[in-house]
């Protein structure tokens, strides 16, 4: 068995809920061992890339644990490491977890090991200086210097030392994003949470597989999954998105050599409200989508006006979700985005779990099933968004709720939490 770190970016949650899985959907074993702040530690057959996921950031082989005896004595850790696993460039790179300025002096003890244990086995190398508010590259640093990369990773009880193997490249994902011919900015969602997203269905890896994005706008969602290997089909009420979307697809097909044909057929304008005219009851095996989240805001809305644009959207997610019940397939998932506004002490949001009720699905709590420390649903969030994405896993419930007095009475929510 292998043992490896993984860094995320910038939403640890969500890209851990993303990488278990990614382990699911391809039937690989999996354990986490230490989730630290910024890394996870964990044991697995094999690792996926970096690029196969849109939220890790780098993923190393651990190359050994060590108990806390290296803070105090920083020149002893990698004298158990092999030769082979170090780095033989004339520049290498060196990261320390946590990142911050705190741990910056731990950075110079451990390159000055590091270079002290390369001299001894006659490897001449510099490492790569960190700015002093923090103690590890990033991974464009990383890509751009073409750097190998030592991790030391400092957990509660142990530090992990790893070897970077594989680094996400953002240039091909910004390349998919801004690089493309149709633009939508204020209502794109960003290729990384789209390939995010899909990997959350967690759809089996093997045979056909059908995709569906029934709010596909510009066709970011349908991108990733024509790179991930699905059989696409997106829907649009508006018909200059449906024309868009086929044309970035085009544009896609054409840079990253991909098969993609009677796409005028696939993308087509429809009313997600009305799938089941076009498509056959269980015949999708994911549907993965960014609805209509409101009006795009300029300023934070109060309470009254975000729950008057909870209202208006209520019909459409209800009316939606009952569609993607009929046509999706008994053991397949839908991952979505619904809207979340937060205030001072409290949020509101729709109320995902009883509107998924009504329509015969339920809540997939991803990291449950692992024991992992979480909160759901996952929440994505930007300084410059006002609406905040939460990001549900549904899936098919043997039989939904026939009787009227069965349905729960469905408005939104406000909710107490605790803002970082």
């Amino acid at each position: 068995m292998n043992r490896f770190i993984f860094i995320p970016g910038k939403n640890a949650e969500l890209s851990l809920a993303e990488l278990v899985s990614w382990f699911d959907s391809n039937s690989i074993y999996f354990r986490a061992e230490e989730i630290g702040k910024g890394f996870i530690a964990a044991e697995a057959e094999k690792a996926p890339e970096a690029n196969d996921l849109g939220g890790m950031v780098k993923i190393c082989k651990l190359l050994e644990s060590f108990d806390k005896e290296p803070l105090l004595h920083p020149g002893s850790i990698f004298d158990n490491i092999s030769i082979k696993d170090l780095p033989k460039s004339k520049l290498f790179g060196l990261s320390v977890y946590p990142n911050s300025k705190k741990n910056n002096r731990f950075f110079n003890s451990f390159a000055s090991a590091l270079k002290k244990n390369l001299r001894e086995q006659g490897i001449n190398s510099k490492f790569m200086p960190v700015p002093k508010e923090r103690s590890a590259l990033t991974h464009v640093e990383v890509i751009n210097k073409k750097l190998e990369e030592i991790v030391v990773c400092i957990g509660r009880k142990k530090i992990h030392v790893a070897k970077t193997v594989s680094v996400h490249n953002p240039f091909e994902f910004q390349k998919r994003d801004i690089g493309r011919p149709e633009q939508r900015p204020m209502f794109s969602i960003p290729p990384r949470l789209a390939r995010i997203m899909i990997n959350l269905t967690q759809t089996r890896m093997e045979g056909e597989r059908i995709l569906l994005d029934p709010f596909c706008g510009m066709g970011t969602i349908l991108q990733e999954a024509s790179l991930m290997g699905f059989d696409i089909f997106g829907t649009d009420i508006d018909e200059s998105c449906v024309l868009s979307a086929i044309e970035n697809l085009y544009w896609l097909s054409k840079d990253y050599s991909l098969s993609l044909s009677d796409l005028d057929k696939k993308i087509m304008k429809l009313d997600a409200t009305k799938l089941s005219r076009v498509f056959q009851p269980k015949s999708i095996d994911a549907i993965v989508t960014e609805p209509n989240l409101g009006p795009p805001l300029k300023i934070a809305p109060d309470e009254n006006k975000a729950e008057g644009i909870l209202r208006g959207l209520k019909p459409l997610y209800e009316k939606s979700l009952k569609q993607f019940s009929t046509i999706l397939k008994s053991e397949g998932r839908i991952c979505m985005v619904l809207p979340r506004f937060e205030f001072d002490e409290h949020f509101a949001h729709p109320e995902a779990e009883k509107l998924a009720a009504r329509a015969g699905l339920r809540p997939v709590d991803i990291l449950k099933k692992y024991n992992l420390p979480h909160s759901f649903p996952y929440v994505d969030k930007e300084e410059r968004h006002k609406t905040i994405r939460e990001i549900w896993v549904l899936e098919k419930i043997p039989e939904p709720p026939s009787r009227p007095e069965d349905l729960p009475e469905l408005r939104y929510t406000k909710k107490n939490f605790k803002p970082e």
